[in-house]
C-alpha cells in the first residue's frame, strides 16, 4: 500500500522529517486558502465600495485587526502607520479590511485615488504631501537616499524572512498568543499562515535554507544594522527616514511578539542598541500605543 503524504500522515521529525518536508503538507491547503481569502475580500470590498464614504483629504488605511501588544503583526501595515504618523499626515484605520487585490495587507485610498502595497503607499503619500524621497525632509543626499533604500532591502528582503519564520514556524506557541481571536481562529490561522510562510519563503530562495542557516542570516541581518545604527538616533543619522518605518516595523515584532526566541535574545541583548532605537521610535511615534493595541473596529 502506497503511503500517504497527508498533513495527518506525515512522518514525525524523530523519523527524519525534516521542516522542509513538513512545508509540503501545509502548501496545498494554504495556497487554497489564501485564495479563498482573496475571492471572499474581492467580492466584499466591491459591495463595501459602493456602500461607503470616507472623508476627503484623509488617507484611509486598510489593515489587519490590532494584536495584543504591538498595532500590527504585520511589519509592513506598522511601517505604513507610522510613517503617517511620522509626517503627521491625516489618516484613518479600517481593521479587519479584505485583502487588496494583489491579494496583500495594507492598502490606501485617498480621494479618488486607491494604491496597493506599504512601498507604493509611500511613494504616493509622498509625492502626494511633497515629502522628500525616502521620507527625509531638508537636503537629502543621493548617497543618503541610496543607503535608505539599501536599508529597506535588507530589512524587507531578508530580516523580515527570517523573523516571519520565527513566528510563524518555529515559534507558533508564542504567535498564537499574540493574535487577537478566539475559539479555532486561533489554531486555523497559524496552521493556514505557516503553509503561506514556507510557500512564500520556498519561491523566495531564502526558504531552502536549514534551519540553523535561517538563524545565521537573521544573526548577521541584525548585527549589520546595529553596526550601522551605531549610537545615532536614526538609522541613517539624527533625521528619520522610510527606512526608520521598514525597521521599526520589524523590530517591534521581535521585541514585542516573541518572548524566549533567539530573535529576541539577540535584540535585547548582543545588538542592545536596537532595542534602544526601538523604544525611542514607539515614544516618538506611538505615545498612544497602549491604546491602539486595545482597538476592536
Amino acid at each position: 500500500m502506497a503511503n500517504c503524504n497527508c498533513f495527518f500522515c506525515l512522518p514525525s521529525p524523530s523519523e527524519g522529517n525534516s521542516w522542509k518536508s513538513t512545508a509540503l503538507c501545509l502548501l496545498g491547503g494554504a495556497a487554497l486558502a489564501s485564495a479563498s481569502i482573496v475571492f471572499v475580500s474581492r467580492i466584499w470590498e466591491k459591495f463595501r465600495q459602493k456602500n461607503t464614504v470616507y472623508p476627503e483629504d484623509t488617507v484611509v488605511l486598510h489593515q489587519f485587526q490590532r494584536a495584543k501588544h504591538v498595532p500590527s503583526l504585520s511589519p509592513f501595515c506598522l511601517k505604513l502607520e507610522t510613517f503617517l504618523r511620522m509626517h503627521n499626515i491625516p489618516y484613518m484605520t479600517i481593521l479587519d479590511s479584505p485583502l487588496s487585490s494583489k491579494g496583500k495587507m495594507p492598502w490606501i485610498q485617498f480621494n479618488q485615488s486607491r494604491v496597493e502595497d506599504a512601498t507604493f503607499s509611500i511613494m504616493f503619500l509622498s509625492d502626494t504631501f511633497h515629502i522628500e524621497v525616502n521620507g527625509m525632509s531638508g537636503s537629502v543626499t543621493s548617497q543618503q537616499k541610496a543607503m535608505s533604500r539599501a536599508v529597506v532591502s535588507l530589512v524587507e528582503e531578508s530580516l523580515y524572512w527570517t523573523v516571519a519564520y520565527c513566528r510563524w514556524v518555529d515559534h507558533v506557541d508564542q504567535t498564537r498568543a499574540e493574535l487577537p481571536y478566539d475559539g479555532m481562529l486561533k489554531f486555523v490561522v497559524p496552521w493556514m499562515m505557516a503553509g503561506i510562510i514556507l510557500r512564500e519563503m520556498y519561491a523566495h530562495g531564502i526558504g531552502k535554507n536549514s534551519r540553523d542557516e535561517l538563524y545565521r542570516i537573521m544573526e548577521e541581518d541584525l548585527k549589520a544594522l546595529s553596526d550601522l545604527l551605531g549610537e545615532q538616533s536614526f538609522i541613517l543619522g539624527e533625521r528619520p527616514c522610510e527606512a526608520d518605518c521598514s525597521l521599526f516595523g520589524v523590530l517591534a515584532q521581535i521585541m514585542w511578539t516573541l518572548p524566549g526566541t533567539r530573535a529576541e535574545a539577540l535584540v535585547k541583548g548582543e545588538y542592545i542598541n536596537l532595542a534602544n532605537y526601538c523604544i525611542r521610535m514607539r515614544e516618538l511615534f506611538w505615545p498612544d500605543w497602549s491604546r491602539v493595541v486595545t482597538e476592536k473596529h
